[in-house]
């Protein structure tokens, strides 16, 4: 890495450019682990260290809504949960009798 390896130009501004061409669906944004953005100094001096340490913060312009789905799911969950306390009531009262 001490040498020219051209980091930037082969990893980091490709990433950016893609993340970019998708902009009719999502904004992105670097991020530090704790979630805070970067700063435009941070942005300017953005080492390959740096760049492999950060998070990506990503925002869907038009994400589905999913109300009905967990709603289902829930609903799923809760019929399993009941069949299990009701064959665990069986298998007692089997092995009392």
């Amino acid at each position: 890495m001490n040498t020219d390896r051209a980091i930037s130009r082969r990893i980091i501004e490709p990433f950016e450019r893609d993340m970019d061409a998708l902009e009719d669906t999502l904004t992105w944004t670097y991020c530090h682990s704790n979630n805070t953005p970067l700063t435009d100094e941070e942005l300017s001096s953005m080492s390959y260290d740096t760049f492999i340490s950060l998070l990506i913060k990503i925002d869907w312009k038009q994400y589905p809504d999913q109300t009905a789905r967990l709603e289902r799911k829930a609903k799923r969950i809760e019929q399993a949960e009941q069949g299990k306390k009701r064959k665990t009531s069986k298998k007692k009262k089997a092995d009392t009798e």
